[in-house]
């Protein structure tokens, strides 16, 4: 009888369901109170897993106000601020499973007013995507090739004009030898603009050409200005790569590095108007060649061995930042999408200059 009552029980407990484990749900950008211009595209990243199912979507809402949702991995939704009141906002998303089990994750974000210019800077938008970074073709500081997924962001189509950076400059009332708060911005003795009339001018013809000269700090600060950033070396790498559109050349946008950069070979050793060579897949120019270009990370050789996949920052401190793109002097080997270069972020130099990111 005892034997009959066991076999009994064992039966019945093989035919109990496990009570539903809800899923995991982390809103993993933006971060919280992180802040955005109006009108500007937040891309609103989670991370969900489901031990016992499937995820079955993952819904995104602002302050109580569903926008969208999206079903498959990565999960990922583009949120526009078009409509969206200046101040805090808290974003809200909810992953559910095949079940309906939910669980949900909440930040706060702050819309402001662009309070500087930049008005006439090309953006191209860059869709989020995973791709390879780094090189074989180079030394050990371009390897181990890694996995690294972005969040979608965008760039702009060119490099910061000297008409650009001027504009900067007079805004933010910089000393005419190029100093602000105690800071080189730009060495005004080597550049390709003028001090006059108590204004910053570009040198005839040179409204359109790169600016050069400009330290990181200058550099960075015209980012903020312009209510953007600058790039990650990550960021940077994708979209010269042409990000999820890629053909996957050697440079930013042909096998041909002559086609796309201005370089050792062509440039008769001076930067050229931006937007001269062709496009990447993007749509970007001069992503080869033409300047160096500051990136927001610090630099290390060793990076790659320690980078995370998921929008990697850099190293959290250094001494000097990355550069990438090659320059009017490079040879065609320093002109490849994935070559690194770095400097100090107080150095200027004639082949130096960047674009930005928001």
């Amino acid at each position: 009888m005892l034997a009959v009552t066991a076999l009994i029980f064992q039966s019945c407990k093989k035919d109990e369901k496990p009570e539903n484990q809800v899923p995991t749900c982390e809103i993993t950008a933006p971060t919280n109170n992180q802040s955005f211009v109006k009108g500007e595209t937040v891309t609103i990243s989670v991370e969900t897993n489901d031990n016992d199912g499937n995820i079955a979507e993952v819904r995104f809402a602002i302050d109580g106000v569903e926008k969208g949702s999206a079903s498959s991995y990565p999960y990922n939704y583009n949120c526009s601020t078009n409509n969206e009141s200046i101040g805090s906002h808290i974003i809200k998303a909810t992953s559910i499973d095949n079940v309906g089990g939910s669980s949900f994750d909440e930040i706060t974000i702050e819309l402001t007013e662009n309070s500087g210019g930049g008005g006439d800077l090309e953006w191209v938008y860059v869709s989020g995507g995973t791709f390879q970074m780094g090189s074989n073709a180079g030394g050990s500081y371009e390897q181990p090739i890694h996995t690294v997924t972005l969040s979608s962001f965008e760039i702009t189509k060119h490099e910061v004009t000297n008409g650009q950076y001027c504009e900067f400059l007079n805004d933010i009332g910089c000393n005419s030898n190029g100093i602000h708060n105690e800071t080189e911005y730009i060495d005004v003795s080597e550049c390709q603009i003028n001090y006059s009339g108590g204004q910053f001018v570009p040198e005839s013809g040179k409204t359109d050409f790169p600016v050069i000269e400009v330290s990181w700090y200058g550099s960075d600060a015209f980012a903020q200005w312009a209510g953007g950033r600058l790039p990650t070396e990550a960021e940077w790498e994708f979209a010269a790569r042409g990000g999820n559109n890629s053909n996957g050349y050697t440079y930013s946008g042909s096998n041909s590095v002559g086609d796309v950069a201005w370089y050792h070979t062509n440039s008769e050793f001076h930067a050229h108007q931006v937007g001269t060579k062709a496009t990447n897949e993007l749509e970007t120019h001069d992503m080869s060649g033409n300047v160096w270009e500051w990136c927001n990370d610090w630099y290390d050789g060793y990076y790659y061995s320690v980078s995370p996949q998921n929008n990697p920052q850099g190293p959290s401190s250094g001494s000097s930042r990355v550069l990438r793109s090659g320059t009017w002097n490079s040879l065609s080997n320093l002109c490849r999408v994935a070559n690194r270069y770095s400097n100090f972020p107080g150095d200027t130099r004639r082949s130096t200059g960047f674009r930005i990111a928001r």
